[in-house]
């Protein structure tokens, strides 16, 4: 009687230190997701926008303060024909207003104007398109400018013609972002 009495309160134990071992493993565990997760929220904190992206969600927008975020017009679009203009412009508005910023065409006094030069080149059985678009102030003065670039294949004669909507779209997407 004592033996068998003796192996149940080693069983016993030996349950309780393996469960014991089992709550700790659980208890490491919830802890390393725990600090995972908190590291990617800090990550992510980090890649909030910066005062160098005037188009970026928090630059322009303010949270919901109420204010409403300035209209930026395009006030020019050199080298691009009318026809893809007319796209780029409602990709660049599009975009913009993904970041709660207002994109309209025309000249307006106050607020922020845009302005763009772009060229396409045939280079090495391609088309590379070249751009420059220069942020300015109701005053006149240049707050931003952003560069950009895209290759794509050029089909025939006209570099212009190789310049898909998608590859507008994206230099949309790279203009409102940057």
């Amino acid at each position: 009687m004592i033996k068998a009495h003796c192996s149940d309160k080693v069983r016993r134990y030996a349950g309780w230190k393996l469960m014991r071992v089992a709550d700790t493993h659980r208890w490491a565990r919830t802890v390393a997701g725990i600090t995972a997760l908190l590291a990617t929220l800090l990550l992510l904190a980090a890649c909030s926008a910066s005062p160098n992206q005037p188009f970026s969600k928090s630059s322009l927008g303010d949270g919901g303060s109420g204010r409403i975020p300035p209209t930026i017009a395009i006030i020019a679009m050199n080298g691009v024909p009318p026809d893809r203009a007319g796209v780029l412009a409602d990709a660049l508005a599009e975009e913009a207003g993904l970041r709660d910023v207002a994109i309209v065409q025309g000249n307006f006094s106050d607020g922020y104007q845009l302005a763009g030069n772009f060229q396409a080149v045939f280079e090495g059985g391609g088309v590379r398109v070249i751009y420059t678009w220069v942020l300015t102030g109701n005053t006149g003065g240049e707050l931003h400018r952003i560069n950009g670039q895209e290759l794509v294949a050029a089909p025939n004669s006209d570099p212009w013609a190789g310049v898909s909507d998608i590859i507008l779209k994206r230099m949309a997407s790279v203009t409102a972002e940057s």
